[in-house]
């Protein structure tokens, strides 16, 4: 599913795994579809994202290949894919 979105804020979720501490850079997006969801959603950024994109998204629209979605983390919905572009 492709989604074009708006970067309404980002943060750091940290907690202690298995293996130690783990962090995620979350991004939260804004639907920017003309039938767009009501709720904002999450974002995780994957590693490389995360290295060219920390810190520079906010405001701006992305269009995220949205390839699965999760409701693990405090009943808030979190996609998984890529950003295929930055507007």
């Amino acid at each position: 599913m492709k989604l074009v979105a708006q970067v309404v804020s980002e943060r750091t979720d940290a907690f202690v795994g298995k293996r130690g501490k783990v962090e995620y850079q979350v991004l939260s997006l804004l639907d920017m579809d003309e039938h767009a969801m009501i709720n904002t959603v999450d974002y995780a950024l994957n590693e490389d994202e995360r290295a060219k994109y920390s810190g520079k998204l906010v405001g701006k629209r992305i269009l995220l290949a949205a390839t699965g979605a999760r409701t693990d983390f405090g009943g808030r919905l979190r996609l998984h894919g890529r950003i295929l572009e930055v507007k």
